[in-house]
């Protein structure tokens, strides 16, 4: 790399561009781990969630290829430790 990437302190610009993504998604992060529920909420979400986990029958239309193939890897990541 030439000169003409560098400031006056001799650091790339690039390096010194990342730093507020990198601390607003810190933040964002720091924010979502207090603040977000440690269980679903209310709504489709935690239906399909649960649906998932238990290879059971969310609302009508149900989409029941979802649910069996949401289900298999459910149990494939189980089986995984995770």
């Amino acid at each position: 790399m030439g000169l003409a990437g560098l400031n006056s302190s001799g650091r790339s610009e690039r390096a010194a561009d990342w730093w507020p993504a990198i601390a607003s998604g810190l933040i964002a992060l720091v924010v979502s781990l207090v603040f977000l529920p440690s269980a679903p909420g209310i709504g489709d979400s935690a239906e399909f969630t649960l649906a998932l986990a238990l290879a059971g029958i969310p609302h009508p239309t149900g989409y029941p290829f979802y649910v069996l193939a949401g289900h298999r890897f459910v149990l494939a990541a189980h089986a995984l430790g995770l």
